[in-house]
């Protein structure tokens, strides 16, 4: 579609909400405890399994919902994407390393969703997942049983929202990093 063309045509509901969930997404994921308190590297990495993660728990909720808008599972990854490619660009990147970097970044994105799709029913294999994607380095496992208590916590909350709460008034109830217990 031409550059013209998309300017000027009306958003679909799911275009319009991408923006306003996303922001809400990395706010999230930005939560200082995540760093401080969890453990998670306070690196590009680190950040980039936050935002993953937290991504991964809106369209899992949005893809539960026969009545979502079909889009918007696939427009919050694109989304997620276009940002790191221009976060990437603004740092400094060349130009021909960005694309490499960014389909790397997808496909661990893509890879991590999968494990925690595969993961989510069982504690021992989300920790498991965890461990081996946010925490390859940790010690202990602390870091990822506090981390599965929350993604249990956001997944049960966002679960009770109606689909219209997030797709038409843009809220995410995510829990709060201390309350995973």
């Amino acid at each position: 579609m031409s550059l013209l063309k998309r300017f000027f045509r009306s958003q679909t509901p799911s275009e319009k909400a991408v923006d306003p969930l996303y922001n809400a997404i990395m706010s999230q994921a930005r939560q200082p405890a995540f760093y401080r308190d969890y453990g998670v590297a306070d690196t590009l990495d680190g950040r980039f399994d936050m935002l993953a993660l937290h991504v991964y728990l809106v369209v899992h909720r949005l893809q539960q919902d026969s009545g979502a808008e079909g889009d918007l599972p696939r427009l919050l990854p694109e989304r997620m994407f276009r940002e790191i490619d221009r976060a990437l660009r603004e740092n400094g990147i060349s130009d021909m390393g960005v694309p490499r970097r960014v389909k790397k970044m997808a496909s661990a994105f893509y890879g991590r969703a999968q494990a925690y799709e595969t993961a989510k029913e069982s504690r021992k294999e989300l920790v498991d997942a965890l461990t081996r994607n946010v925490f390859p380095e940790a010690e202990t496992g602390e870091g990822a049983e506090k981390l599965a208590s929350y993604m249990n916590a956001c997944m049960e909350r966002l679960g009770a929202q109606t689909i219209e709460q997030i797709t038409e008034h843009y809220h995410l109830d995510f829990a709060k990093p201390e309350d995973e217990s």
